[in-house]
């Protein structure tokens, strides 16, 4: 697999081009910086009407609009930090995980390594697993982001299944499995980074779903990892947790990484998930008894001792404290 950079502009339409629409929407959500949102309906030349918006949730509203996206999103990019990103999984009416229902983008951030380690790692995976990228975009910084693309628009909780397995695989950020996960978008400058995000490569190829489930699954098998049939919300909240755990540890080589971390937990049943507790409950004891239980054994040693053959004139504390047993 050859690097195949496109010029900026043309990377951008070259994404488009490879975004096919969801039933008869062409809807695409932009997002520019850390909060901004925009809307449209895409054509493959880029020069579509694009809406600001604002607000949260369901109540976000479409709210200015500009008639040439290219025009309007490299114009702020060139002026403001932060960069743009889009969302791949297309949802439609809202950037939110409720508004997916279908997606064909099966992607990945790599974010550990070098530039070269992490072209190297996607260029081993397409060997062994025989898929090639639609398209894999540099960040503008220190990362390589490569989407694989479905031959149709999958139900969005396969889609997350294969986004999570090629997670394990490339060992990348996890973020990716929400459904709703902006990404950067080539085309466009990273004024902070002072650098272009860019197209590096991209193709025509499309897979069925078992295709690109086959695929990642004869790489699990190259590389022993155990392959999970499905993955459940627990079990992957565990696998997150234990990769965030490990990457805080002062281990440090690529190689020691590989071999530390533990992915059995990727096919343990889910019962085995979580360690049993080695706690026994003492046995009941029997509550029959109906006799009188002596109020000064509820008393510390010390204050029984206070008890023990004074008089009122010797120690009045003492006396007190008969008094109340």
């Amino acid at each position: 697999m050859k690097y195949r950079p496109m010029e900026v502009r043309e990377g951008f339409k070259r994404i488009l081009e490879l975004t096919r629409p969801v039933g008869d929407s062409h809807e695409i959500w932009l997002k520019l910086g850390h909060d901004k949102f925009i809307v449209g309906d895409y054509t493959t030349d880029g020069h579509f009407s694009i809406w600001e918006t604002s607000g949260s949730g369901k109540n976000r509203k479409r709210t200015r609009q500009h008639p040439d996206c290219w025009e309007y999103v490299a114009n702020w990019a060139k002026n403001n930090d932060g960069g743009v990103f889009f969302i791949p999984t297309q949802p439609q009416g809202y950037p939110l995980k409720e508004a997916i229902a279908l997606s064909d983008d099966v992607a990945a951030e790599l974010d550990e390594g070098t530039l070269e380690q992490q072209w190297s790692k996607i260029a081993e995976f397409v060997e062994i697993s025989g898929l090639e990228p639609a398209y894999i975009i540099h960040s503008g910084s220190k990362s390589y982001h490569p989407h694989w693309k479905a031959s149709e628009h999958l139900p969005i909780a396969q889609t997350i299944y294969l986004r999570q397995l090629v997670c394990i695989a490339l060992n990348s950020d996890t973020a990716i499995a929400n459904p709703h996960q902006p990404m950067r978008l080539a085309g466009f400058y990273r004024r902070e980074k002072g650098r272009e995000q860019t197209l590096e490569y991209s193709s025509e190829s499309r897979y069925s779903y078992d295709e690109l489930r086959g695929g990642i699954e004869a790489y699990f098998e190259a590389k022993g990892i155990p392959f999970p049939e499905d993955i459940s919300e627990e079990r992957w909240r565990i696998y997150k947790r234990m990769k965030r755990n490990f990457e805080k540890s002062k281990v440090k080589s690529q190689k020691s990484k590989v071999l530390n971390l533990d992915l059995s937990i990727l096919t343990k049943p889910e019962s085995e998930l979580y360690p049993q507790s080695t706690y026994r409950a003492n046995p009941t004891v029997p509550t029959g008894y109906t006799g009188r239980i002596p109020l000064q054994l509820a008393l510390s040693k010390a204050n029984q001792e206070v008890l023990k053959g004074v008089g009122g004139d010797r120690n009045q504390t003492g006396v007190a404290l008969a008094r109340v047993c």
